[in-house]
């Protein structure tokens, strides 16, 4: 099972480090990315739940 508080977290600190690196704004992880992200955790997860029961 995946504890999305921790997965999201992770991602969101990733995300940070990754843009306050780049120096040029269009290198930049941008909100649409990170939505994306974010919805293939949960389908990841959905997948595993059904795998385990």
């Amino acid at each position: 099972m995946i504890n999305y508080t921790y997965a999201f977290k992770a991602l969101d600190s990733y995300v940070h480090e990754v843009n306050a690196s780049c120096e040029s704004r269009g290198f930049k992880i941008k909100q649409p990315v990170i939505a994306t992200a974010k919805e293939l955790i949960r389908i990841y997860g959905a997948s595993l739940t059904k795998l385990l029961d």
